[in-house]
């Protein structure tokens, strides 16, 4: 049986012009009320249908150099179908009739092939759907995207506005970065030798972020959880203090990065004589040392291999 809104429509020869089942598909669409409900072929169908036409829409009233591409305000296929779907099945003619009604009217009277006078209309209905799609989406007239090549030719190669644009960093800035990281690093070549082994375990434990209250940190350092913030906090104005007084006539924000860049080298050094292993004891190791005791007798158990099958103790 016929669905209502169809009757008095079949295909012709002459819908041989369209893909294999345009006529088709609009008719499972029609009956079935909405594209996911369709059979996959009739969704791919309509789907490139409308996909095509929205793009070619987009191109008349948003002109776009490169042929070969999409147009960038056109949507993927499904978005597509969805705007023209929703349109038909929200907005009204003036007659106060549903557009997706008077689609399959119109598809029954005129001239033409049944799949020709579809097309017609749903393109017809289309154009407006992309033109109110465009006001939303579209830039404002006489402006160019930053991305859209320059010139006539839109090759991969061609340059684009953006990279004339300057750049957000200035090279006054980069400049003046590189010389406060060599001025730091000088420094840290210097300080090095003044920093005993408790200041060298405070810098790589900061720099491996780990808690200034940690037990095993103050067992290795030999001073209490309370004195390690004490002990951090004093070299760090003993280390701000001397950069102060070696550039007595340096920007404050710059002596501020100049010392948090010397403890982030200072750190740096630290860590490498620091060997890190799985254990936070042994992490607090330094290369040389003896570890504490009771480490040592762990490492040593691990190190005892269990006896051969067969064989007695």
């Amino acid at each position: 049986m016929a669905e209502s809104g169809t009757e008095g429509i079949s295909p012709s020869a002459m819908d041989a012009e369209f893909p294999p089942k345009f006529f088709s598909a609009f008719v499972e669409w029609r009956r079935h009320c909405a594209l996911a409900a369709c059979a996959a072929q009739s969704a791919t169908v309509l789907r490139g249908f409308i996909h095509a036409r929205f793009d070619g829409f987009c191109r008349r009233y948003a002109p776009f150099a490169a042929s070969g591409a999409r147009h960038p305000l056109t949507p993927p296929p499904a978005d597509c179908w969805h705007l023209f779907e929703t349109h038909l099945a929200v907005d009204q003619t003036r007659a106060g009739k549903r557009y997706k009604q008077w689609l399959f009217e119109a598809a029954r009277a005129g001239e033409g092939s049944p799949a020709a006078r579809l097309a017609g209309g749903a393109t017809l209905l289309l154009r407006d759907v992309v033109r109110a799609w465009l006001a939303r989406e579209a830039p404002e007239p006489r402006t160019q995207s930053l991305q859209a090549p320059l010139g006539a030719e839109a090759t991969g190669d061609a340059l684009t506005l953006e990279e004339l644009l300057p750049d957000e960093s200035d090279p006054a800035d980069e400049a003046a970065r590189r010389e406060l990281e060599a001025l730091a690093a000088e420094e840290a070549a210097r300080l090095w030798r003044t920093l005993d082994r408790r200041d060298r375990l405070l810098l790589a434990a900061r720099e491996r972020g780990l808690r200034l209250d940690d037990e095993a940190l103050a067992r290795a350092a030999g001073i209490g959880k309370s004195a390690l913030y004490a002990r951090y906090r004093a070299l760090l104005e003993r280390l701000a203090k001397q950069l102060r007084h070696n550039y007595p006539r340096e920007d404050p924000a710059a002596l501020s990065a100049l010392v948090r860049l010397l403890i982030r080298d200072l750190g740096r050094r630290a860590e490498k004589i620091f060997p890190e292993k799985s254990r936070v004891a042994t992490f607090y190791t330094v290369k040389g040392q003896r570890a504490p005791r009771r480490d040592r007798e762990k490492s040593h158990e691990n190190k005892i291999a269990p006896p051969a099958a067969g064989k007695g103790r």
